[in-house]
């Protein structure tokens, strides 16, 4: 659940123990969606305002309803129940990872649509998509904060390397 009551439906992959506490890696149960607004002058993607997002879900959800996905407003992250088609565009988009070096992902698009002269993309990334969480009182998962990811990020993924060994 995220601060506006919204949920994200997740498989546990992997449990990890960090100073005698449980976290978890998360993965979605239903596809990972992004949505980006394209700078025709540069041919670069953008990241979205909340307002803009709120302008265009409702076009977006209706692009991905006609390849029978159904657009969901998780937390964490946007996604599509149904089966993704086949024959879809891959896009690389390269970009500056934390220390400097360029990093690159790949994304499926899914479909491409105008909203008041501006061209949108709707996209899914091709590598998984993972989380960590850690268990609150309640014994539910929560995902971490940008302040714990700082803190005890690097800790998890060292743990989860280790594991991988």
């Amino acid at each position: 659940m995220d601060d506006r009551g919204r949920s994200l439906a997740c498989y546990v992959d992997r449990t990890l123990e960090v100073d005698n506490h449980p976290y978890l890696l998360l993965l979605p149960v239903d596809v990972p969606v992004e949505l980006f607004a394209w700078n025709e002058a540069e041919d670069t993607l953008l990241d979205l305002e909340e307002e803009e997002m709120e302008a265009i879900l409702p076009i977006a959800r209706d692009i991905l309803a006609e390849q029978n996905l159904t657009l969901l407003d998780t937390a964490l992250t946007l996604t599509a129940q149904g089966e993704l088609p086949d024959d879809q565009e891959t896009l690389f988009l390269d970009y500056e990872g934390q220390e400097g070096e360029v990093e690159s992902e790949e994304f499926q698009e899914l479909g491409v649509f105008y909203h008041e002269g501006r061209r949108y993309g709707v996209y899914t990334p091709l590598d998984p998509l993972l989380f960590f969480a850690r268990l609150n009182s309640q014994g539910q998962p929560e995902p971490l904060s940008a302040e714990e990811m700082e803190r005890i990020g690097p800790r998890l993924e060292a743990e989860l390397l280790n594991d991988l060994d």
